[in-house]
């Protein structure tokens, strides 16, 4: 016999049939929202992965643990470095020193030498464009007797530019110490493995980094203390990430990837985690560094650290701010500076520093952003940093020194 519905089974038919058209109904606004908050609020659902790794960066990993890379390479203290005697052709030539030029260097500047020493991130290292055609390299032919050494890393965080110069750069005796600080790299403060911060990295590595205990700075060593840590990061992924993201700003702020990430209103739910977590201790509000923020301290008292080592060496520090493509098109269309918290903690504390924001002012009415900065600086943009450079250090008579 066929058993008709009762009442009963008819209500709950008809609830069953409300929840899940209200679960549709929140599906399909998750999804719709999704779609908007890019347009309105330039907000994206960008999780970290925090279980496993990309095959790109598994391979990246493995070249490093077989000793393959041919510019970059692992660094215990520094997380990565250029290789001695490393190249990239076409463009990139390390000598035997381990930083970027085609000849060696001796540690003391010779008769008549005005030394400079540089650090920093791509900016400084001259990304995308041949050695002859960095901004250290031209400004180092601007006149008799001065040398420009180059060492800037890509990818570097000005923490990482600091223990470069500890490590290194410092036994080169240099007169003057360029510290390139580039806007982005404010971020990179709070950073310990870099696919926490950018996921599409080409730099799947960690880094050491400092942080601000009882006002006073303090350092944190690569937690990839080994090259062979690599190999367990490739084994047991999960662990590894949980144990780098103990002291990254961005494992603990940002949203992570989960099974669930198909449903919109999951995404969504994390999304909204995501910015109210931000929006705590953000990195920048209304348009500038926040003050407030532990991305700001740090970044503030690692150049703090950064002057008196120079100065304790008896070499003239000068912070370098190096102006990314974003930083041109806010400033030529609303006179924005992201970073003016920054330059004006510089001015209050005497620091000596060049925005070189200012070396693109007289092209603001007939360049195109793009063929100045068109990721890096081109060839033309590194002209402008150099002849902006020579002009500055002239009018404070370096160049004119013996």
């Amino acid at each position: 016999m066929t058993r008709l519905a009762g009442p009963g089974m008819k209500t709950g038919l008809f609830y069953g049939a409300l929840l899940v058209s209200l679960w549709l109904a929140l599906e399909l606004g998750s999804w719709g929202t999704l779609r908007v908050l890019p347009k309105l609020k330039g907000i994206h659902y960008e999780p970290i992965d925090v279980t496993s790794l990309s095959d790109e960066h598994r391979r990246i990993l493995s070249r490093f643990l077989e000793g393959s890379t041919a510019y970059v390479g692992y660094s215990a203290t520094l997380g990565w470095t250029i290789k001695p005697g490393g190249a990239a052709s076409p463009l990139y030539q390390a000598n035997a020193q381990g930083f970027r030029a085609t000849r060696e260097y001796s540690t003391n500047p010779g008769p008549g030498i005005r030394r400079v020493a540089a650090f920093g991130d791509s900016f400084t290292h001259g990304d995308g464009v041949g050695n002859s055609e960095t901004w250290a390299e031209m400004l180092s032919v601007t006149a008799p007797g001065l040398e420009v050494l180059n060492f800037g890393v890509g990818g570097y965080g000005i923490d990482q530019a600091l223990l470069r110069y500890r490590q290194e750069g410092k036994h080169f005796h240099p007169h003057i110490v360029l510290i390139g600080f580039m806007s982005e790299n404010i971020n990179r403060s709070v950073n310990v493995y870099r696919p926490f911060y950018a996921p599409g990295t080409g730099q799947p590595l960690a880094k050491p980094r400092f942080r601000i205990k009882a006002g006073r700075l303090s350092a944190l060593d690569n937690p990839i203390g080994s090259l062979e840590e690599y190999q367990q990061l490739l084994d047991d992924t999960p662990s590894v990430l949980a144990r780098l993201g103990e002291s990254d700003y961005f494992y603990g702020h940002r949203a992570h990837a989960s099974p669930w990430d198909f449903l919109p209103s999951v995404r969504l739910l994390k999304l909204s985690i995501q910015e109210i977590r931000l929006s705590s201790e953000p990195i920048i509000r209304g348009g500038r560094y926040n003050r407030q923020g532990e991305a700001f301290a740090v970044t503030s008292a690692i150049l703090d650290a950064f002057v008196a080592e120079v100065r304790a060496d008896a070499a003239r520090p000068l912070i370098l701010v190096f102006p990314a493509r974003p930083d041109l098109r806010d400033n030529w269309s609303g006179g924005i500076r992201v970073y003016q918290p920054l330059l004006d903690d510089f001015r209050a504390k005497g620091y000596e520093y060049v925005d070189l924001l200012d070396a693109f002012e007289r092209c603001r009415n007939h360049c195109a952003i793009d063929s100045l900065v068109p990721g890096h600086y081109s060839a033309a943009g590194n002209r402008m940093i150099a002849d902006f450079l020579r002009d500055f250090l002239n009018r404070t008579g370096e160049l004119n020194q013996p």
